[in-house]
């Protein structure tokens, strides 16, 4: 505890445990500042989340992981990828020792997937991903953890539509035709209209053989649970005359 007044007329003496703790917590902070160095890896606890980023227990000072840094996809809220008391590695990203801030991230101990875009993708490709969000220009496209790629408007039919949802919805998965790579802007332009019926057809085929099939599972999998629960309520009938 901190002493905060003392008077020896009245006998009396002020203690504030909060005070104490804040000066500690400040201890603290600073033996850790001097001992963190910007590019190095070090371990935390998430200590809370926020619509901005995560804050993160270094021991003895909290860092931020901007929501930018969480990963190299986009991430609508820290929630999504990490949880209150989880412990992680972060990337020390810069420190502020004047303002007392610590910067981390999450998504530089990651590769960039857009470094090795061209290993994986080229133009002419046929691919499948899933519209992620829709702008009024064209509509975003998740092709894989850190792949965005957009399906611009003029790409999306012709003659295009007036707006994408007239076409394609958040969720939806697509067959389209690579069109554009461009790595070091991190761009990936796809194609709906440029893909040929004799290709999409197979294409929606298997996709609707395999709907039917999961229905099918689906259906028989909830057939056996209804068999299983008249069994064990059969079970408790047999149990009830017996007694």
């Amino acid at each position: 505890v901190k002493v905060l007044e003392v008077d020896w007329k009245r006998r009396r003496l002020v203690f504030s445990q909060r005070d104490a703790r804040r000066e500690q917590r400040e201890s603290q902070k600073e033996s850790l500042l001097a001992t963190l160095n910007e590019g190095e890896v070090h371990r935390g606890v998430v200590s809370g989340l926020r619509d901005f980023g995560a804050f993160v227990d270094l021991g003895g000072a909290d860092g931020l992981i901007h929501i930018s840094e969480l990963a190299w996809h986009r991430v609508r809220h820290p929630g999504e990828v990490l949880k209150v008391g989880q412990e992680i590695k972060v990337f020390i990203l810069r420190l502020d020792e004047k303002g007392r801030r610590i910067g981390l991230s999450l998504k530089r101990l990651l590769q960039n997937p857009w470094e090795r875009i061209t290993e994986f993708y080229h133009v002419g490709q046929l691919v499948e991903g899933k519209v992620s969000r829709l702008a009024d220009f064209g509509a975003f496209i998740r092709m894989e953890p850190g792949i965005e790629a957009l399906l611009h408007l003029s790409q999306i039919g012709d003659p295009p539509p007036e707006h994408p949802s007239l076409v394609v919805h958040e969720g939806q998965d697509l067959l389209m035709r690579v069109v554009n790579i461009e790595p070091e802007r991190q761009r990936l332009g796809l194609s709906l209209k440029a893909v040929l019926p004799e290709e999409m057809e197979p294409w929606q085929e298997k996709r609707r053989l395999a709907a039917e099939a999961e229905a099918a599972r689906l259906a028989a999998e909830a057939e056996a649970l209804e068999a299983q629960q008249e069994s064990v309520e059969e079970q408790a009938i047999v149990a009830e005359v017996e007694v």
